[in-house]
């Protein structure tokens, strides 16, 4: 028995900010963290050429400001969720930053805003009743319960350069504020559920972190089955991640093999099936080392029990997290026993 207002807002807030998009946008032009999407990259800046010398040291400052350590990721945080600088030092560098890149970003900004108003009157006015029984299977799932609230959960709408998958961010120490890269996905039927099921995936993340549980059980599922193997982390990632993101993209992402994916199809199952294939088709020897193409691929063969879980109402247990850290040890067999690779040249 539970309440269906136990994690999802009454009423979803979607949000055209300015100043975040500004953040979001410098921040794609820098190459700072191992999240970098080169074709974003390639896009805005192309988009914006010719870059000046001042420009480009504005980019430089931005760089050197995000790259301190354990320290430029909830900085930018900050910047998404409009919070303050309280450093004046920092705010003095940040006003630079703007005030140089202000005539690059307006240029965008023109481009995008009114795509972004566009997909915030899509989201305000879907029906999105399927997933909102989906998310609170969730909360059950990862041992929520009454620890969820209806607390106001804002989705920040920001610039996406791409015209059929959407992206998403969410951040434990920020559990009121969404990230979601939707300004040049189209606005079809399929899009319009990648987009829905990308916002459950950052909602789960938030859940995943609102009590201990789900993280303690996957450690102790690491400590098990994968720490005795001493495996080397693929693409420099650490296990807490690779274990975490394989069972929340298990549940939902923006593909439609998933949990929610295929509970919110509603006529979508064309687009989840063909997900399920191209999961299917990863050669295992074309994705050793690719840390995205082993998450979807451990995602993809961890679903049907995670999905069994959560049709029962089962919350996450030891069984189950023993299950998943067997799918990345079994993965990561196989690829080491595959033949070395060719030498090039």
């Amino acid at each position: 028995h539970y309440h269906p207002s136990f994690f999802v807002p009454m009423k979803y807030t979607f949000v055209v900010d300015k100043e975040t998009c500004f953040a979001h946008w410098a921040q794609c032009l820098v190459r700072w963290s191992w999240f970098f999407e080169q074709y974003q990259y390639n896009h805005y800046r192309a988009l914006a050429e010719p870059w000046s010398k001042e420009e480009d040291a504005a980019l430089d400052r931005l760089r050197a400001l995000l790259e301190r350590e354990g320290y430029g990721y909830l900085w930018l945080w900050s910047r998404y969720a409009n919070r303050s600088i309280d450093n004046k030092e920092d705010e003095a560098v940040w006003k630079e930053i703007r005030d140089a890149l202000a005539n690059k970003f307006n240029a965008a900004w023109s481009l995008e805003e009114p795509l972004l108003r566009a997909w915030k009157n899509v989201l305000e006015s879907h029906d999105d009743a399927a997933l909102e029984g989906v998310r609170n299977a969730i909360a059950r799932f990862l041992h929520v319960g009454d620890l969820m609230d209806t607390n106001s959960v804002e989705s920040k709408l920001v610039f996406r350069h791409h015209t059929r998958l959407p992206a998403g961010h969410a951040h434990e120490r920020f559990p009121n504020t969404i990230i979601l890269g939707v300004s040049r996905v189209k606005t079809t039927d399929e899009c319009i559920e990648r987009v829905l099921n990308v916002y459950t995936h950052e909602l789960t993340h938030l859940m995943f972190h609102r009590t201990q549980t789900p993280g303690e059980l996957l450690g102790a599922a690491y400590r098990k089955v994968i720490e005795p193997k001493n495996f080397s982390i693929p693409g420099d990632a650490k296990w807490k991640y690779l274990l975490m993101e394989s069972l929340l993209r298990s549940i939902s992402s923006h593909r439609l093999d998933t949990y929610a994916g295929r509970m919110g199809a509603r006529g979508r199952e064309s687009a989840s099936a063909s997900d399920a294939k191209e999961t299917a088709a990863l050669a295992v020897s074309e994705i050793r080392g690719n840390r995205e193409a082993l998450i979807k691929k451990v995602a993809s063969r961890a679903e049907p029990i995670v999905s069994e879980y959560l049709d029962a109402g089962r919350p996450m247990d030891e069984d189950l997290c023993r299950r998943i850290a067997l799918y990345w040890v079994d993965l990561l067999e196989e690829i080491e026993n595959l033949p070395p690779r060719a030498a090039v040249g």
